[in-house]
């Protein structure tokens, strides 16, 4: 199931059981109930197929604190 999942291009574990049931795919032997039991023998979604759909989220924020360094310090660590 996983293999004919990966041959048509990573669809969606939807889309991929409503082809199988609704018999658009010409000798595929692949059933609905194939691709419920590669996902609880695998442990879940095709990792290739979630990770080209999956999209980069901005990072967060960057928030700067100065603080104030006693002169005396600064004094001491001058070259």
């Amino acid at each position: 199931a996983r293999e004919a999942l990966t041959m048509l291009g990573c669809l969606s574990e939807r889309d991929m059981e409503y082809l199988v049931s609704s018999k658009e795919l010409d000798d595929c032997p692949v059933t609905p109930h194939d691709l419920r039991n590669a996902n609880a023998i695998f442990g879940g979604p095709d990792i290739a197929g979630v990770r080209g759909k999956t999209v980069r989220r901005a990072p967060q924020r960057v928030i700067t604190d100065y603080v104030a360094i006693p002169r005396d310090f600064l004094k001491l660590h001058t070259h």
